[in-house]
């Protein structure tokens, strides 16, 4: 008898397992192929040249890949001599590997592994040191079923890193919080997540610097005598992001001997906003501003929105471009003066480059729709028709950005989160009935989530992607709170 009960209680785990991996699949399974953008595209190729550039032996994967290898005329370099640093290697070698020697699909299950390590570091924390009745696999599978009626299931299935994003700020919280009641192993597998994904994307590891000082006042809310451990660790995956940056500009210099080229998003950013675009006005013609060969070109045309960042960056029409009808050497100029120009418009405007960085936090905090992960018409003709990119990397997939579906999916995503939040912010309110190391996990999760909407959108372009890889996280947080609401410590400090 008691043989049998275990026999059921084991099956109904796994069916809760089962159930959460197939809601970060839904995305994968209702479409019928990886979802995409742009630069993926731009990953792949990077990888399998990269890959051919180390000697990487590509004949054994698919004839395709061989040949787009063998094919590539300059390794690494995205012509002009010159390779984008916006992207990872690293990430650039995970997708090659996968285009190569599986299939680009497979990328779902990378993802979702990593989603189930780092929503298991916090629960595995979570009931050794409460008292909670719940089971291992509910407490990590609920979170994520939760979590999957958002956002989540379209950055598992997405072929870009954005999802680490999100990963980063969990085990971020996770070791702020928790880090003197974690076992040595969970600690390394926390730093190997969240290394993986600060070398994922410049992005990730301009968050990492950010989130220190947040770790360290997480911690003193904590830990008492230990703080300064989690903002230490911190510091060091900031190295390890230095470090993957160093060699990858290295890489680029001595094996492809290309250079490293980045597109002008502050700087486009800033100009938009109006600061960027003032100091211009008052400092060129200038010798010594490489940026004022841009401002030359948005004098081409009197069209209004020539001056929107993404115009300024990428288009190519005569009305509407600028940075991509400059000299190649121009822009390399204008990519390299980003942080030059970015501390002089400071100082010309520092008022104005305030108010401009936080109503672009705010506008990037409001934006979370999911239609961005799908590709466009524009996204799927570049990535279909490269050929450079091997054959059935990418198709077209069942979903398309038109159809009047995502805006119901904004409008019940919209409810979700606002559900979530309201329980988050009552259940922070409350003055018990919740351990105090889960208040400040979530106002580190909170914290981590405005961290996301300045770098992406206050000193870039806010965009839907960048806000809707980590919104997810509230129903994540909110669901946690509601299944440890009520719970006492295994030890002396109770509530704590």
């Amino acid at each position: 008898m008691r043989s049998k009960e275990n026999r059921v209680f084991r099956l109904k785990e796994l069916l809760w397992l089962l159930a959460a991996c197939v809601a970060c699949f839904t995305v994968l399974i209702i479409n019928g192929s990886i979802l995409f953008y742009f630069d993926s595209g731009g990953y792949v190729v990077q990888g399998i040249s990269g890959l051919s550039q180390l000697g990487v032996d590509l004949s054994t994967g698919t004839d395709a890949a061989s040949n787009a290898g063998s094919n590539a005329q300059a390794p690494l370099n995205d012509g002009n001599n010159t390779v984008h640093g916006s992207r990872s290697l690293i990430y650039a070698f995970l997708l090659a590997l996968l285009t190569i020697f599986a299939h680009m699909d497979w990328l779902v299950l990378f993802n979702t592994l990593c989603v189930f390590l780092a929503v298991l570091l916090p629960m595995r924390v979570c009931l050794r040191r409460y008292n909670s009745s719940i089971t291992l696999t509910r407490s990590v599978s609920l979170p994520i079923l939760l979590s999957s009626l958002g956002a989540l299931p379209f950055y598992t299935a997405y072929a870009m890193p954005d999802v680490f994003a999100a990963i980063l700020l969990i085990v971020t919280a996770t070791l702020t919080v928790f880090i003197r009641k974690m076992q040595y192993w969970e600690i390394l597998l926390g730093l190997a997540l969240a290394g993986f994904a600060v070398i994922s994307h410049p992005s990730h590891f301009l968050m990492a610097v950010l989130l220190v000082p947040l770790s360290a006042i997480g911690s003193a809310l904590t830990e008492g005598r230990g703080w300064w451990l989690t903002p230490l660790l911190m510091l060091f995956l900031v190295i390890v992001g230095s470090a993957e940056r160093f060699a990858f500009k290295l890489a680029v210099e001595k094996v492809a001997n290309s250079e490293v080229f980045y597109n002008p998003y502050l700087t486009a950013r800033l100009i938009a906003d109006g600061p960027g675009l003032t100091y211009l006005k008052d400092t060129c013609p200038n010798p010594e501003v490489a940026t004022c060969a841009l401002y030359d070109a948005l004098q081409l045309s009197d069209d209004p929105m020539r001056l929107t960042a993404s115009h300024i960056t990428f288009a190519k029409n005569p009305s509407l471009g600028s940075f991509k009808l400059m000299t190649e050497e121009d822009q390399r100029l204008v990519g390299q003066e980003q942080m030059e120009f970015f501390v002089n418009v400071i100082k010309h405007s520092p008022t104005s480059i305030g108010l401009a960085i936080f109503e672009n936090t705010l506008t990037q905090v409001m934006r979370y729709k999911v239609d961005m992960t799908i590709p466009s018409e524009s996204i799927i003709r570049i990535a279909l028709q490269n050929p450079r990119i091997p054959d059935n990397t990418f198709s077209a997939g069942r979903l398309a950005r038109t159809q009047s579906w995502t805006v119901w999916f904004y409008y019940g995503h919209t409810v979700l989160y606002a559900v979530s939040l309201l329980v988050i912010a009552v259940l922070l309110v409350l003055p018990s009935g919740l351990p105090g190391r889960l208040r400040v996990m979530a106002l580190m999760i909170f914290f981590g989530m405005l961290v996301n909407a300045l770098i992406c959108g206050g000193l870039s372009q806010p965009a839907d992607r960048y806000g809707g890889r980590v919104i997810w996280l509230l129903p994540y947080m909110a669901t946690i709170m509601v299944l440890f609401r009520g719970v006492v410590s295994r030890d002396t400090e109770a509530q704590s």
